[in-house]
């Protein structure tokens, strides 16, 4: 990891460690294409040392994403014209090299800084169910991650990285604050008690089991009454659509179901039950659809099943598996 000095002396980022987060940014960003992909193997390849770099920068990225709030106070501090998009930091006017560079940079100010970001998490394929103060329920799926903020006026979740069912304790007696859940950008309000939130690739999923939630962004809102569901994200907002209760959330169960989703979707919630990442590379992959239920305790055998079905390959690399054409 890059020392924090580096930030305020302004050193270079070493080889191999920018090389490592220069690819790591664009693995990041979008799938890769098959040109790209070649290169990106013959990179990995020519030294030994890559590996262990991309592994390094891997990790980092991890935390980095988990220490958002803790980051983004300290950019803001230090590079006040700076904006962040995910784990990444984009600096306006830099070179790509040099935003990577910066990611590891300010992740290693940021790591000490504070050692936790998120007041409530799991593991990969780790699935738990809290009880919160106000009696509501919360169960999170693997590799997940929530910051709580209740206060005299409102019980509030962030989500910041995986999915979450709710069932929220009702606004009765006593019990007034209304019970929010943020997730990029957006906010689900429970006007009844059970609903899940979920990230995907491009946006996030909000699905009602029971009552209603009214779901809203900068974009627009709506309200989702039990069976139906809505994705909202960068690429706008989607028809709310029907979501039968027993297809919400299967992941508490050990299921993961899919019908003609996006492999891109797919990915992402692979990517709860494994150590290590999955990456689609290819033009056009990313939105081939997988139909199908897999197990959760069988990430593997699900990754199998589904690049067989779309007669894919798969290449595992010290920082992740790649799929590809």
């Amino acid at each position: 990891m890059i020392a924090p000095s580096s930030l305020r002396t302004g050193s270079p980022c070493p080889d191999p460690d920018l090389s490592a987060a220069e690819w790591l940014v664009k693995l990041e960003a979008a799938p890769l294409d098959p040109e790209t992909e070649k290169q990106f193997a013959v990179w990995l390849s020519a030294d030994p040392a890559h590996a262990a770099a991309l592994s390094r920068a891997r990790e980092v990225w991890r935390q980095a994403e988990a220490l958002r709030p803790q980051r983004d106070a300290l950019m803001g501090r230090h590079l006040p014209g700076a904006r962040v998009l995910g784990p990444v930091l984009w600096v306006a006017r830099q070179p790509l090299a040099a935003a990577a560079c910066l990611l590891l940079a300010i992740s290693g100010l940021a790591l000490y800084a504070s050692l936790t970001a998120v007041d409530l998490r799991t593991g990969p394929g780790e699935v738990r169910t809290f009880r919160l103060a106000d009696g509501s329920h919360l169960t999170l799926d693997g590799n997940s991650a929530v910051d709580l903020a209740f206060t005299d006026t409102a019980r509030r979740i962030a989500l910041r990285k995986g999915a979450a069912y709710v069932i929220a304790a009702p606004r009765q007696g006593t019990e007034t604050r209304p019970f929010v859940v943020a997730a990029r950008g957006g906010e689900s309000q429970a006007l009844g008690t059970q609903f899940a939130v979920e990230y995907l690739d491009t946006g996030v999923r909000v699905t009602v089991t029971e009552h209603l939630v009214r779901v809203s962004d900068d974009h627009g809102q709506a309200v989702l009454a039990e069976g139906q569901s809505v994705i909202y994200g960068r690429e706008g907002w989607q028809a709310v659509q029907t979501a039968p209760s027993l297809q919400a959330a299967t992941w508490r169960d050990g299921r993961m179901v899919f019908d003609r989703a996006p492999l891109k979707d797919v990915v992402a919630q692979l990517n709860r039950y494994r150590r290590d990442r999955l990456y689609i590379a290819g033009t056009g992959l990313a939105e081939r659809r997988v139909s199908g239920v897999f197990d959760t305790r069988d990430p593997q055998n699900a990754l199998s099943s589904i690049t067989t079905g779309l007669k894919l390959r798969s290449l595992d690399t010290p920082a992740g598996t790649v799929i590809y054409p």
